[in-house]
């Protein structure tokens, strides 16, 4: 005898509204939460990130600097002048103390007493003849605190210096007329042409007349009180 089979349908149960939307409000919350939990993750995470950068790119932008120095050292001594070759140019550095003109030059008349026609009994300097027209340089650097073309001297100057601390007034006479351009008050280098040989004033012949005196006192032997301390 065959089976019977019967199928019972059960109608879908009508939730109240309010209900219903109730639960609807919850899923709609868990959703956003989840959202705005995986986002705040994410930002965390770039947040993290980009804090560490800064200082890291700071580094990066920071440049490094070597210091570079070069050195040369000058050593001179008081009789010689020293040139030195330094890459594509050269350092000239003057000696302190000098001669007027070049060592050996010829000497007419020395210091002290003489005898000769028409001069003086006592010569208070040196004559040298190096041949009119030749450059005559200053001893020192110093200042100038005579400069004239009259008297006995003819064209002359007269220039103050203080050498290792020493008071010394330097003169150059019958100087070349037209050639002494310095003043009274100009400063003077050591080796600065002041005027050239001539035969001006009191003289007999072009020659240079040189004089030294030291603490501003009575003169002495010029090239005496030269030789003692350039050597």
């Amino acid at each position: 005898m065959p089976t019977k089979t019967s199928s019972i349908r059960v109608a879908p149960v009508a939730l109240h509204r309010g209900f219903e939307r109730r639960i609807n409000r919850v899923a709609v919350v868990k959703s956003l939460r989840r959202r705005v939990a995986l986002t705040m993750g994410v930002f965390g995470v770039i947040v993290g990130v980009g804090a560490g950068l800064p200082a890291y790119g700071q580094s990066l932008e920071q440049p490094v600097t070597v210091p570079q120095t070069q050195s040369l050292a000058v050593v001179n001594t008081p009789d010689t002048a020293l040139t030195i070759a330094r890459d594509t140019y050269t350092v000239y550095v003057p000696p302190a103390l000098q001669y007027p003109l070049a060592p050996g030059t010829s000497l007419s008349s020395g210091f002290g007493p003489r005898q000769c026609n028409g001069c003086s009994t006592y010569h208070e300097g040196v004559d040298l003849t190096p041949g009119a027209g030749t450059p005559i340089s200053a001893i020192a650097a110093g200042v100038v605190v005579v400069a004239s073309s009259a008297g006995p001297l003819g064209v002359h100057a007269e220039i103050e210096h203080v050498i290792n601390g020493e008071s010394v007034r330097s003169v150059y006479a019958h100087m070349e007329t037209g050639s002494l351009t310095l003043r009274v008050g100009d400063p003077v280098l050591v080796g600065q042409v002041i005027g050239t040989v001539g035969d001006t004033g009191n003289s007999y012949g072009a020659h240079l007349h040189f004089e030294l005196h030291p603490q501003g006192a009575s003169a002495v032997d010029p090239y005496g009180w030269l030789a003692a301390r350039i050597g």
